[in-house]
């Protein structure tokens, strides 16, 4: 009855009372021919076909309701179908009553988002005690942590992160900023921050500075804006002013600097032992016969340019060696630098035997460079460089040695210092975090 009810008052609508009467006698007839049995679940060739039929409009938003209780899916695809066809024929009150489907099934198929209050209300318990179940509170009992779990899981829900960000002060989420990610180095270093980050639960988002400190300044202040709990940063090669760092501490976000660490006492860094690593690979060299030993060194502001320097000036006096401080060249950290950088020393007279780089990068510029001057590498020059990335074991002519400077285990160490720190109850007070990692000196037998 309520079938031929619909499409008497759909026909009314469309004509008068006397093709009303008529329509309502054939309609069901005419759509049962239009609606197969069933419908298959691929059959999306009936669907489209359908919506072209020679019918009424009546007739088309009577099918349409009918096939939108057997296959939701293809009543969508079909009422664009047809949406189409009445947009054609100017038929505006046809069009209007299928926006009003159309919101019809938008508002059926939406979900009702789950929440510790449905929660409770279907088990008839309380929000704090579904919340207590769901964080396996001891108070508990297992019964009603089960049937709490078990609801939770059917109704697909998920913690509302808002709420805990004001309940707990916290997002659960730190940010890390890295000079740039094509450098094997830091690759290596993201990984051993990832993995404790996860450990702990913590999401991370990570910055490229390119060496850059206005675009490292920036990404420091989206972070803030962005509620990090947390920082981990490995410094651009120009930073001098660490302002936009120690700023954080208003807002109770720690910092932990990493390999590229300020020349600060007041910080948590982690870094490896430039100073030893630095005196391992000259007396390497030296061993090997070379005394005149030219040093590719960074930018003058990086703090590890001033430690290679200086532990340069310790071996040449420990082992008796007049200190040549035109043997000592830096780099932007760029192709076109380092070839500069190489030239510069190979001005130099008497020439240097051998050259120790500030990474490997640096090195493979610098031998790529002397092949096109002709130099024989590691014959006529010999090559040591910092980072042992991968990278060189392909290598026919890779460097004499490399230092291994653990990018890893400095990723790693400085998420666990800040994990350690976001953890503790009590803000951070003056016991900062000073690690210093050994290095190892890799030799390389081609």
């Amino acid at each position: 009855m309520s079938f031929v009810f619909l499409s008497l008052v759909c026909a009314f609508i469309n004509s008068n009372i006397l093709r009303s009467v008529f329509l309502c006698l054939r309609i069901p007839g005419r759509i049962k021919k239009m609606i197969p049995e069933n419908i298959p679940a691929n059959n999306i060739k009936f669907v489209i076909t359908s919506a072209d039929t020679n019918t009424t409009p009546v007739e088309n938003l009577i099918f349409f309701f009918i096939m939108f209780h057997k296959n939701k899916e293809h009543a969508r695809i079909w009422l664009i179908r047809f949406i189409r066809g009445m947009f054609l024929t100017g038929n505006i009150f046809v069009l209007f009553l299928c926006s009003c489907f159309i919101n019809f099934i938008y508002i059926s198929n939406v979900k009702e988002v789950a929440t510790l209050k449905s929660i409770a209300k279907r088990l008839n318990i309380s929000p704090s005690t579904v919340s207590r179940a769901l964080h396996n509170h001891p108070s508990i009992g297992l019964r009603t942590k089960m049937q709490v779990q078990k609801l939770a899981e059917e109704l697909n829900y998920e913690p509302n992160k808002i709420a805990i960000f004001f309940k707990q002060r916290k997002t659960y989420t730190i940010g890390v900023i890295l000079p740039n990610l094509k450098e094997e180095f830091f690759s290596n270093a993201i990984s051993g921050i990832e993995d404790i980050a996860v450990a702990n639960k913590y999401n991370v988002f990570i910055g490229q500075s390119h060496d850059d400190t206005e675009r490292e300044e920036q990404i420091i202040k989206a972070m803030k804006d962005q509620h990090v709990d947390g920082v981990i940063v490995s410094l651009a090669k120009y930073t001098k002013n660490y302002g936009h760092f120690t700023d954080l501490k208003q807002y109770n976000i720690p910092v932990v600097f990493f390999d590229r660490v300020p020349a600060l006492n007041n910080v948590n860094k982690v870094y490896y032992d430039m100073v030893e690593g630095t005196k391992e690979a000259l007396e390497f060299l030296i061993k090997k016969g070379h005394r005149r030993i030219g040093i590719i060194n960074g930018p003058d502001e990086m703090k590890s340019s001033k430690e290679r320097t200086e532990a340069y000036k310790q071996v040449m006096i420990k082992n008796r060696i007049k200190i040549d401080m035109s043997l000592v060249v830096s780099t932007e950290l760029t192709t076109e630098s380092t070839k500069a950088a190489l030239e510069e020393l190979l001005s130099v007279k008497p020439a240097p035997t051998a050259i120790l780089a500030i990474n490997d990068y640096v090195a493979l510029d610098a031998m790529q460079h002397a092949k096109k001057l002709r130099v024989k590498i590691n014959k006529d020059l010999c090559f040591v460089s910092y980072a042992n990335l991968p990278i060189t074991s392909f290598l026919l002519n890779p460097p004499m040695a490399s230092v291994e400077q653990h990018a890893y285990l400095q990723g790693s160490k400085a998420a666990e210092i800040l994990m350690e720190i976001l953890n503790n109850s009590k803000p951070e007070n003056d016991n900062y975090h000073d690690v210093k990692i050994n290095g190892e000196l890799i030799i390389h037998k081609k």
